[in-house]
């Protein structure tokens, strides 16, 4: 991916809304209590879980799997820069966390 298609999914994401601070902020959170875990760091892992659980209320009534949007704003922000398509990343239309379902089958980047 050049710097050009790097921006234009930037500026697709970004005028989606995927690039607010609260979003940018949870994705740093997640890969980060991810590196603390891997690092044997179980403390802060079992702090960030718990943070999580607050959050979500436990994956209760609007929090369930699929409807937490702060996460799947930060998975779907994932999956725009990573689309193996540049039209549909460009899209902001395109399904982008399921890129197998590209019509256009552009997995040159």
């Amino acid at each position: 991916m050049n710097k050009k298609q790097f921006l234009a999914r930037m500026e697709n994401a970004y005028d989606m809304g995927l690039c607010s601070f609260k979003i940018l902020e949870h994705a740093e959170d997640v890969c980060d209590a991810v590196m603390r875990l891997q690092g044997g760091q179980y403390n802060y892992w079992v702090d960030f879980v718990e943070a999580e659980n607050k959050r979500t209320r436990n994956f209760q009534n609007q929090y369930q799997l699929a409807n937490d949007t702060l996460f799947y704003n930060v998975i779907q922000l994932m999956a725009i820069m990573t689309h193996p398509c540049q039209k549909c990343a460009e899209d902001p239309k395109a399904w982008h966390t399921r890129s197998a379902f590209c019509d256009h089958r552009e997995k040159k980047l």
